[in-house]
């Protein structure tokens, strides 16, 4: 009795575990990373990374990550240039990337970081796909693209 009571209970927790979903490899290297702003192509052409202050970062989270077979929804929080935002992200496919409506602070700043800030914004809202390589991130929209490297190795 005692040993079918033991296979019960290894037969349900093989079961639990079997339902119960983590976060697929490739996911590690793009969440829980402080991604550092090192190159903007938006439609007017690459933007000079030049302005004062600290540079745009964000950071993915796991913290709202989906289970089973939906898409992977993942927080985002960041800086854009003058104002910190935060949001979600719902990865999908292979590589999609979709950005839903960030909540922002409203301080303003000197005009070329606004401007820069703008430029991220958008950008980060138009994303519909994204790519590692090497130790970069990449995210791309219709109209241009965001480069990130980790924080330490800018």
């Amino acid at each position: 009795m005692r040993r079918l009571a033991l296979l019960a209970a290894s037969a349900a927790f093989a079961f639990v575990a079997s339902c119960t979903s983590t976060p697929a490899a490739p996911l590690a290297p793009l969440v829980g990373t402080e991604w550092t702003l090192v190159e903007l192509e938006g439609a007017s052409g690459m933007h000079a990374l030049d302005a004062p202050g600290p540079r745009p970062h964000l950071v993915l989270g796991a913290d709202a990550a989906a289970a089973g077979e939906a898409p992977h929804l993942l927080t985002v929080v960041g800086f854009a240039g003058v104002n910190t935002f935060r949001g979600v992200v719902t990865l999908s496919g292979a590589d999609g990337f979709a950005c839903g409506p960030l909540a922002t602070t409203r301080k303003a700043g000197p005009p070329p970081s606004m401007q820069l800030e703008n430029d991220v914004l958008k950008l980060l809202g138009a994303t519909t796909r994204y790519r590692l390589d090497g130790d970069g991130l990449t995210l791309l929209a219709p109209d241009g693209a965001l480069t990130f490297l980790p924080a330490a190795a800018e």
